[in-house]
């Protein structure tokens, strides 16, 4: 189970009794975020206004985990209502299964602390200039939410993602150890490098750079602070 299911349990009687004691005001939202699903930005702001102001403010958690039809979701539901229950919130679920993405971006603010979670990336050639250098358009989606697009040559996006990783390690570095990171989240980590080192290897072999016997430490030492 993800991060984002680990608060489910202690949190669905609330996030349910929320949605059945409100379905008609919910379903009349989910409505509306459908009509502007092709405009990402629209439906999250309408969807975080409704989970942070409303009555029923409490229910995007189970349509969020509705529209997921998780097994363990539902088992959850059924031992702490009953089947008619669940069958009310796979309907659910069903009818909304588009909203996803923007459901998964609520609920990541709301119960996990994030901001514009990233859930989509796009990336492919945008043109080739006259003496055949290749430029690539990236595109990063929060939801149906575009959060940044940018147009370069493959070193500068490369370059760009070098820079994300030497922040990111700073800052863990520089942060008083007041958190701690647990097996789950060291088994995430561990996937995500070698996720990146495996892409790596795999775009230097589609331009033709042979890395092999290379020193990455004299080599960037060389050419970065």
């Amino acid at each position: 189970m993800s991060d984002e299911t680990n608060s489910a349990p202690s949190n669905l009687p609330i996030w349910v009794n929320s949605l059945l004691n409100y379905e008609d005001d919910v379903r009349t939202l989910l409505d509306r975020a459908l009509e502007y699903r092709f405009d990402g930005e629209k439906t999250k702001k309408l969807l975080r206004e409704y989970s942070e102001n409303s009555r029923a403010k409490d229910s995007m958690a189970a349509v969020y985990f509705s529209v997921l039809d998780l097994d363990s979701f539902f088992e959850d539901v059924e031992d702490e209502f009953d089947e008619e229950t669940v069958n009310r919130l796979k309907s659910i679920g069903d009818d909304y299964s588009q909203l996803e993405l923007e459901l998964r971006a609520i609920y990541q603010e709301k119960y996990l602390g994030k901001y514009n979670p990233l859930t989509i990336t796009d990336a492919e050639i945008s043109h080739i200039s006259s003496d055949g250098h290749p430029y690539i358009e990236l595109s990063i989606y929060s939801g149906d939410t575009l959060v940044l697009k940018s147009k370069d040559d493959v070193a500068k996006i490369l370059g760009m993602l070098a820079s994300i990783t030497h922040d990111l390690d700073n800052s863990l570095s520089k942060t008083p150890s007041k958190w701690e990171l647990t097996d789950h989240d060291k088994d995430s980590i561990l996937f995500e490098i070698a996720h990146i080192q495996k892409h790596l290897e795999e775009i230097s072999e589609t331009v033709g750079v042979n890395i092999d016997g290379v020193d990455f430490d004299e080599l960037v030492g060389e050419n970065h602070d």
